[in-house]
């Protein structure tokens, strides 16, 4: 190869990488998410780069070898570039511009097959030690743009931690069920905020995978007068959606918890062992006469929690774990993402509803998160009501 191919070739996968990141933009989250409200997500928003400017570094490499594979390309020359890039840019989510200026180490990958130039296939990615370090080095910072702090974290009344709250509480002598004085308030203050951190847990990694998720519309091919729009999922896509659905199961087994708590200062003759959260607020809302202070804001609160959010969550916990067949094919979380956007791959306007849940779904496990602490707050509050 000549000095001057190798230059227009150079020249040419530049330009190519450089078009290919300013056009995919805005389904290449991970580039801005940090500052991308969660309120946004499972909403329309637009994401517009502002302006970008590229700073080529190193020296290109471009290597050359058969193509293996069974398509049109098989046995064809097929060259492959790589090249370090640091990308400033500013963008804006819809008419809000989110200064200063953001730089990225990328590094640009690109191919193409004899005769060179006319198709290039261009990607990129961040440094490795980005990827590899974001979740250990960066995962206090998260909670901190986030304000993460899970119930052991809290400061409550008096500006206690959450187990002297959780103590003063539950320790006080009321006229109550005998079978409460038998528990053990240390080790079930740490089962109830054990598993809020575990929710906490799936929801940063859900975070750390959502950043490299792809896109239901990312991918449109034109042809024979249809637009195709096809399936891009990952094992980003993957991950993220196995730690929301994970997130969620803990959800419900913390409800359950706080249910037992409940249980233990008014039973409303429900058994133990198959009692739930659902079931216990059907049976208490009912109640006509009942421990618990039913005007209370803590109560309404609870009642409200339940009528609305808590049922939303349990329709997508109850059928990753109880699968059914349903006309929207509804079940594991992957398995319906996948199937459903295969199922649609010409039709748009489903595709973008679909996009719309996908990204939803980190809100709900975000909203979740923080409803289990306002729960833990307005139980204990309930509880304390008892005279």
């Amino acid at each position: 190869m000549t000095k001057n191919v190798r230059d227009e070739l150079i020249a040419s996968f530049q330009s190519c990488s450089e078009f290919y990141f300013k056009s995919r933009f805005d389904e290449h989250k991970f580039l801005f998410f940090n500052k991308l409200q969660i309120d946004k997500l499972g909403s329309r928003y637009k994401v517009e780069l502002v302006d970008v400017q590229f700073s080529w570094r190193d020296i290109p490499i471009i290597t050359s070898d058969i193509h293996r594979g069974v398509d049109q390309n098989e046995g064809k020359d097929k060259l492959m570039f790589h090249q370090k890039c640091i990308v400033n840019y500013t963008f804006k989510i819809n008419s809000v511009i989110y200064p200063p200026v953001k730089s990225k180490n990328i590094t640009f990958v690109a191919s193409t097959f004899k005769p060179f130039g006319l198709t290039f296939f261009p990607s990129f990615h961040e440094t490795q030690n980005e990827i590899l370090n974001f979740l250990t080095e960066n995962k206090i910072e998260i909670k901190k743009q986030l304000n993460l702090l899970h119930i052991d974290e809290q400061e409550y009344d008096n500006s206690t931690i959450g187990i002297a709250f959780y103590s003063g509480v539950i320790r006080k002598e009321r006229i109550t069920n005998p079978k409460n004085q038998g528990i053990n308030h240390l080790n079930y203050y740490y089962e109830i905020a054990n598993c809020h951190w575990q929710i906490e847990d799936c929801l940063l990694k859900a975070l750390y995978y959502f950043k490299y998720t792809t896109d239901f519309l990312s991918k449109r091919v034109d042809a024979a007068g249809t637009t195709f729009f096809m399936p891009t999922m990952n094992n980003y896509d993957n991950q993220y959606l196995i730690y929301i659905g994970f997130g969620l199961e803990r959800v419900y087994s913390f409800w359950d918890r706080m249910t037992i708590l409940l249980h233990s200062f008014d039973d409303l003759n429900l058994n133990e062992k198959n009692v739930s959260f659902y079931k216990y607020m059907d049976s208490l809302k009912k109640a006509k006469n009942c421990t618990f202070n039913k005007n209370s804001s803590y109560f309404l609160w609870l009642s409200n929690f339940y009528d609305k959010a808590f049922m939303e969550m349990v329709e997508y916990r109850h059928r990753i774990v109880h699968f059914q067949f349903t006309d929207d094919w509804a079940g594991v979380l992957t398995a319906k993402f996948s199937s459903i956007s295969q199922q649609n791959i010409v039709n748009e306007d489903r595709l973008q509803e679909l996009k719309i849940e996908f990204e939803g779904l980190l809100k709900l496990l975000h909203d979740n998160y923080l409803n289990c602490i306002s729960g833990f707050v307005n139980v204990l509050k309930l509880i304390d009501q008892i005279k």
